[in-house]
C-alpha cells in the first residue's frame, strides 16, 4: 500500500499517509489520513500532503 509514496524526510520511513481535506462522501481509502474542512493554499498548493505513520511529521 505504501509502495510510490515519499519517504518522511524526518525519520526516512515508507509508511506515509496522504492528508485528505474536506468532506468526502464514503469512507477515505486505506492510507488517507482526514484533516477536517480548512483547507491553507499557499503559492497553489495545499501547505501539507503527506503525514508520516511513524513519526507524525507533516510535509
Amino acid at each position: 500500500m505504501f509502495s510510490g509514496r515519499p519517504a518522511c524526510p524526518e525519520c526516512e520511513s515508507q509508511q506515509t499517509h496522504v492528508l485528505l481535506r474536506g468532506f468526502p462522501p464514503g469512507p477515505p481509502p486505506p492510507g488517507t489520513t482526514l484533516r477536517g474542512c480548512t483547507i491553507i493554499i499557499v503559492d497553489g498548493s495545499a501547505l501539507t500532503q503527506w503525514e508520516c505513520g511513524v513519526c507524525g511529521s507533516e510535509w
